[in-house]
């Protein structure tokens, strides 16, 4: 037998549930963040069911923490006193139904993600199989919670009976060793078999579409988290089957498999939220490459220009500015204004700002007659109107330009774009 000493090595757990209970708080922020910020995705049932398979994980950690400060979990029967154990017995046997459930809630909500996304675009085999895989699940842990309450009657004797007081006091019936292992055996394996299960629909589903490349990252996060599901739960199998033999420390051996359903349940939950990490790496690369190309054109800007300007460029305010008009060939009847040429999105590199720069084809403008401010003023309000003011690219903002809607976006109207000169 251990020392008292030795045994007390096992409080480790404490902060090993504590870190699992603040890493799963994370993935789940990052989850409902990505809900929250795209407005047109709603929460649905899965995000509800996720939910309340963190609160019972947090519930899990809260009866463990106490189990070990209070009734000493973690040691072994006989470094217990007496009066403790059944008190400790019955918290192993409430976090057992705890875990039952959070594993359930937690399969059913990543089944319910796919089975969600995936509904315009898998075929109607794999909706079949999500829809009987939950339904599988949600019998086995009905069958397996009828079974746990049904052990002995009353349902107090499950842990009051090492309570030698209580158990020559009371009468009560409990369910023989051979059907306790029987249980063991098919709680084990169903939640191994279950957990490989919706790991495989997940990598079916995946397999079935093309992912993106910032979408492979979470991908393959989900598919490593999802087959490390099974070695916690094999693990969970070999000492709820061992913590069942005649002559067994029971305390002793169910500790390590309250320690594997743990790691199991909250696993499960970073895998239900890994595909919102895909928008997280979205967002940080895509702002990264804007920050690149930012910086890149700052670099190859004109020295003057690289000063930050705190207002948007305006036609009033640059009237040392060169009007140029391109416009096309073309007539619209019912418009005074003719329509401009589709010269969108078009950067010029200055290097003397001087006319040679400019060219052939503005250049042969510059000379025409200058169409008056108020006449300017006109047709650039008129395709304000028709179109929200739009925010300026970074390569429109260095180079002072402020560029109206196309003719492809509305059919009519002037393009006047203002280039900065010496």
């Amino acid at each position: 037998m251990e020392s008292l000493n030795n045994v007390q090595n096992r409080e480790w757990v404490i902060g090993y549930f504590a870190a699992l209970t603040a890493l799963t708080l994370g993935f789940l922020a990052i989850r409902f963040a990505a809900r929250l910020r795209h407005k047109t995705t709603r929460f649905d049932f899965d995000d509800l069911f996720i939910a309340f398979s963190w609160i019972l994980s947090v519930c899990m950690t809260g009866l463990t923490i106490t189990g070990i400060v209070d009734y000493h979990f973690g040691r072994r029967l006989a470094d217990i006193p007496s009066a403790l154990i059944p008190r400790a017995l019955e918290y192993d046997w409430v976090l057992n139904l705890l875990y039952l459930f959070q594993t359930a809630f937690t399969k059913t909500s990543i089944l319910l993600f796919f089975r969600r996304v995936g509904r315009d675009t898998v075929s109607r085999k794999f909706k079949w199989t999500v829809w009987s895989s939950m339904a599988f699940i949600l019998v086995y842990s009905l069958v397996l919670l009828i079974i746990y309450v049904s052990d002995c009657f009353p349902v107090s004797a499950v842990w009051m009976q090492y309570d030698s007081h209580w158990a020559s006091t009371h009468q009560f019936n409990c369910a023989s060793l051979s059907q306790h292992i029987g249980t063991a055996w098919t709680d084990g394996l169903l939640a191994v078999i279950t957990d490989l299960l919706t790991v495989s629909l997940v990598s079916w589903f995946f397999v079935r579409r093309r992912v993106s490349g910032t979408s492979r990252v979470p991908l393959i996060l989900a598919l490593v988290l999802g087959y490390l599901l099974a070695v916690p739960s094999v693990f969970r199998l070999v000492y709820l089957v061992r913590a069942q033999q005649p002559a067994t420390d029971k305390v002793w051996y169910t500790y390590p498999a309250l320690i594997a359903g743990k790691t199991e349940g909250d696993i499960g939950i970073c895998l239900a939220c890994t595909p919102a990490l895909s928008a997280l790496l979205k967002r940080v690369l895509y702002s990264r490459q804007d920050r690149d190309e930012q910086l890149s054109i700052r670099d190859r800007s004109p020295p003057e220009s690289r000063a930050p300007s705190r207002t948007r460029p305006s036609i009033r305010s640059n009237r040392s500015a060169v009007s140029v008009r391109f416009e096309k060939n073309t007539t619209s009847p019912d418009s005074s204004i003719r329509p401009a040429h589709n010269a969108t999105q078009q950067v010029f590199k200055w290097s003397e700002h001087s006319m040679d720069d400019i060219p052939e084809a503005y250049a042969e403008n510059v000379g025409a007659p200058q169409t008056s401010e108020k006449e300017i003023e006109s047709a650039t309000n008129e395709t304000r109107r028709a179109e929200p003011p739009r925010k300026l690219t970074s390569a429109q903002s260095w180079l002072n330009l402020e560029t109206e809607s196309s003719d492809e976006e509305q059919g009519r109207g002037n393009i006047t774009r203002h280039i900065p000169h010496r």
